[in-house]
Formats: C-alpha cells, structure tokens, sequence
C-alpha cells in the first residue's frame, strides 16, 4: 500500500518521465539509407585481424630506382608518421570507450585512529578496514555501446586518413621526381642550344674580322645566347627545388644533395585500360572515411538522444572492518551492500535537446560531405582520363615540329653562311627548334603527372587493387 507521500512522488515522476519517453521515439529522426553493421562486435574482429593491403605505387613506372625511393619515403616521411600515431590515438579512445560498458571494480583499505580526552582520561579507538567497490551502469537502451561503436567508426575512419596521406605521400613524391627529372632533361637540352650559340657566334665573329658580316649580326646572336644562358639558371633552380622537396620527403636535411637521377624520363608500366569500372572508386580512402563517419555521426545522433532517459546504475561495495589488525581477514567481521540508482534529467535548460539536434545538423552536414567528396573524385577520374588523350595528341604533333625545325635550323645556317638569308631568319629556326624541344619534355611530364593523378583519383594503380577485398 502506497503513503500519500510516496503517490505524490509517483505521479510527479510519471508526469515527467513518460512524455520524454514518448517524445524520443527511435522513428523521430530517419536513419541514413546506408548499411549500418548489426553485430559490431564481430565486424571488430574482423577488422582487427585483416588488415587493409595499401598501394604502394610501385605500379607506376618502369624504374628500379622509384621503387627503392618510394619504400624509403613511406618509412621516413615525418607526416605519415605523424598520422600514424594519430590511428593509434583513435584506436585507444574507442578501446577506453569499449572498457566503459564494464562494471569498474575499486579496491580500498583504511586506517581510522581517534585519541579522545574526557575528564582528564584518554580514550583511544582504532578501526581497520579493507574493502571492494563495483559500479555499472545498466545499458539497456544501449547508449554506451552506440557510443563504442561510434568511436569505432572513428578509428576506422582515421585508419583511412592514413591510408590517403599514404596515397597523396606517394603521388607528391611521383609528381617532384618527374619534375627532377624534366628539369634535368631542359637542363641539358640548354647547355647544348647554349653551346651551338657559342659556335655560331665564334663563325660569326670571324666573318666579322673578314668583313663579310656586320656589327648588328653579332650583337643579335649575343643577345639570344644571353636569353638562353638565363633561361637555364631558371630551370637548374626549379631542379634544386625540386631535390630539396625529394629530402624533405624523405625526412632529411632539405639540400640539393641528391642520389643521381634517371638520365631519362620514365616510362610508365601499364596504359590505361578500356572500360574502368566506376566502383573501383569504392576502394579511394577519403570516400571510405567519409561513410565511415557517417555511421560514427549517425549514431552520435543516438548517443544524444538516448542521454534524455534516465540513467540507471547499480554499486554494490563489500570488505571486513576490525578493531583489531589480525581479524581484518575473518568473515565474522566482513559486510557488503547493493544500491540501484535512477537519474532522470528534469530541466537542463534545454541543454540535452540543444545537444541532439546538433548531432542531427552534423550528421546532415556530414552527408553532404560525402556526396561532395564522390562528386569531386568522379571529376578527377573524369579529367585524367580525357587529359591522357589530349596530351598524347599534342606530344606526336610536337614531336613533328621538333624534327621539321631541327631541319630548318640547319638549312637556314646554311643559307646564312652562303648569304642567302639574313641573320633574323637563321635565329628565328634556332629558337624555334629550342621551343620545340623544351615543350616536348615539358608535355612528357605533363603526361607522367597526368597518370599520376589518374593513379591517385582511382586510390591506386588499376591493375593491383588493393588485394581485391582487403580495403580499407
């Protein structure tokens, strides 16, 4: 039979309770049209045990030497090492918040000493005590183990930021090698076009003394062969700027010491199939972290809502206490108690609700996060595979024009020395043929950067993906 008191109690509880009850129903808020994993707990072990196989770009070109580069890189790079140790952070959060669905179990022990004067007498009391404390707090409406698996999801997510540092570490590396190497070629190809001005230049100044060639055509031939002996000082810095980033990389000392370079470009393993199957993107690590924290942001939404409910936990402590040292063991002296605690929010200021539509508004956002991501990637595999083709096209046709002009370099020579012609054609052919040239290795490079992004826009190379299954 209930006191009057005790019904008052009840009905101002029911008033409370039961209406947030029905206000939080689970249908309130619409889950993301994604496949959410029922058992987590088995999707762990698996997760754990296979590992994701990632690319290491060694599926790019035709080098020995990029290979030994790029393994060294990945081991030393301080950034990757850096988002290394940030996977294993996230591991470790979602492993304490794993631990927090266990009972936690204190252990205690204790001296009291009391020394009491009364009327002149000295009354002394001692009391030990050793004991064992447990609290849990009951999870049945599974809050604790959404927000475990919330931070599973993280963890997961943040393997795969490291996956696509790993995959961006490897395509910078890619793309400041070519261009070592580019440079190296312009570099050379100067020095020769520098030389061939100095020779001419020495033909003309001859004729000069004879008196069959004038003043200006030696000015003239002075002047280009100074342009040339400046455009080579900007290409030897962009190859030393290129070697420091190739040392930074590699986790030294950014100088301009450097393992000697490929005398030439090179060449690259595989062309591009017909046909790539547009689910090959499913395997890109920054589309995988994004639905990765879909899952983490949707349950975060019900890690929110499910804080409005009460909150039961129960603690039981036990032990022994004993005046007397020896007998702190005996069971005569031992104790325990249980006690249930219910805690049921009744006004926050509006805190707790604030917290759940934040969580629905990040989720929101976090969806649009991820149709931007895919539109984005589809636009870069869109781009490199039309680039590959355009820039192909444009490397036959330079190729023609190089070998016409090399021809009509030394046809207007000729025709110089014999008269023919005046000093501003033969000049205009010899630019012409350095033009020529230094386009012809600018779009080798164009069309090795090109397969690079198109490497990084599929999340690896086509012909190896991934270990088939194993992704991350």
């Amino acid at each position: 039979m209930l006191t009057p008191s005790l019904k008052t109690v009840f009905f101002i509880s029911s008033l409370v309770f039961f209406p947030s009850c029905q206000s939080l129903q689970k249908g309130s808020f619409p889950k993301p049209s994604l496949p959410m994993i029922e058992n987590w707990e088995d999707a762990e072990q698996r997760f754990f045990k296979n590992q994701p196989i990632p690319s290491e770009g060694t599926q790019l070109f035709h080098s020995s030497q990029w290979e030994k580069m790029i393994a060294q890189a990945l081991a030393k790079n301080p950034d990757l090492q850096r988002q290394a140790h940030l996977v294993k952070q996230a591991k470790q959060r979602f492993l304490v918040q794993k631990a927090n669905q266990l009972p936690s179990v204190h252990g205690n022990t204790s001296l009291q000493y009391q020394d009491n004067k009364i009327l002149g007498g000295n009354f002394n009391s001692r009391e030990y005590q050793l004991g064992i404390q447990a609290d849990w707090e009951v999870d049945y409406l599974k809050k604790n183990q959404n927000q475990s698996t919330q931070h599973f999801f993280d963890f997961k997510a943040s393997l795969c930021d490291y996956y696509d540092a790993r995959l961006n570490l490897i395509a910078q590396i890619a793309r400041t090698w070519v261009t070592a190497i580019e440079a190296k070629k312009q570099i050379e190809s100067t020095e020769r076009n520098i030389q061939n001005y100095k020779n001419n230049q020495a033909t003309i100044e001859e004729s000069f003394k004879a008196g069959t060639k004038s003043a200006l055509d030696l000015q003239l031939i002075k002047v280009d062969r100074a342009l040339a002996e400046s455009q080579i000082e900007v290409q030897k810095n962009r190859f030393n700027e290129s070697l420091r980033s190739l040392n930074q990389f590699h986790g030294k000392y950014p100088s301009t010491e450097y393992p000697s370079l490929p005398n030439e470009l090179p060449s690259l393993i595989t062309p591009i199939p017909v046909g790539i199957p547009s689910d090959i993107m499913k395997r890109r690590p920054d589309i995988i972290a994004e639905e990765y924290r879909i899952q983490s942001h949707f349950l975060g939404t019900e890690v929110a809502r499910k804080k409005r409910f009460p909150k039961i936990s129960l603690t039981t402590s036990g032990g022994t206490q004993s005046v007397e040292l020896k007998n702190i063991l005996s069971r005569s002296h031992s104790f325990w108690n249980l006690a249930t605690n219910l805690v049921q929010p009744i006004f926050d200021g509006g805190r707790l609700k604030a917290e759940w539509e934040a969580e629905k508004s990040s989720l929101e956002a976090q969806l649009a996060q991820y149709q931007t991501t895919v539109i984005q990637a589809l636009k870069e595999v869109e781009n490199a595979l039309g680039n590959e083709h355009n820039l192909r096209k444009q490397l036959e046709k330079i190729q023609e024009a190089e070998t016409q002009s090399k021809k009509a370099e030394r046809s207007a020579w000729d025709n110089y020395q014999k008269g023919l012609v005046k000093i501003d054609t033969a000049l205009s052919t010899q630019r012409r043929t350095i033009s020529t040239q230094t386009q012809k290795y600018a779009l080798q490079g164009k069309i090795l950067h090109n397969r690079i992004d198109l490497f990084l826009a599929l999340g690896g190379d086509w012909s190896n993906p991934l270990g088939n299954n194993n992704q991350p």
